[in-house]
């Protein structure tokens, strides 16, 4: 549980400072939400649910009876995507570029760090966390 504790720290973090960054880049005008479903709704509730959400699916990953592989690509690909999405923000903040990370991309970008995350916890083959 503790693993736990520290990859939802870690995720919390990471959505943090995706809202942050999103709301700077919209606010100050250098950018926008690439996120189609997004886009029209960004604001107060929907951060405290980008906030939200991810916490509890690391708690929901944490309390569910699973194989110590999977579980461990579950986190590692959370702990990945939202530093993706993050440093794509950064990077629409100094340098005026972005990934171009559309909902149809992330969710590939999504599955491509799962799989590559669940061949390397194959490998590594990780202990009962």
């Amino acid at each position: 549980m503790r693993l736990a504790l520290v990859v939802g720290i870690a995720v919390v973090i990471l959505c943090l400072m995706d809202v942050l960054t999103t709301e700077y880049v919209i606010t100050s005008g250098i950018g926008y939400e690439s996120n189609e479903i997004l886009a029209p709704v960004l604001g107060f509730p929907i951060y405290i649910l980008k906030l939200a959400l991810p916490a509890l699916t690391v708690l929901a990953i944490a309390r569910v009876d699973m194989d110590a592989r999977l579980k461990f690509a579950s986190y590692s690909t959370l702990i990945a995507f939202y530093t993706l999405v993050v440093v794509n923000n950064i990077l629409v903040i100094v340098h005026n570029v972005d990934l171009d990370l559309n909902l149809g991309r992330l969710f590939v970008l999504f599955a491509a760090i799962f799989a590559a995350n669940m061949v390397g916890s194959a490998i590594i083959n990780p202990q009962k966390m």
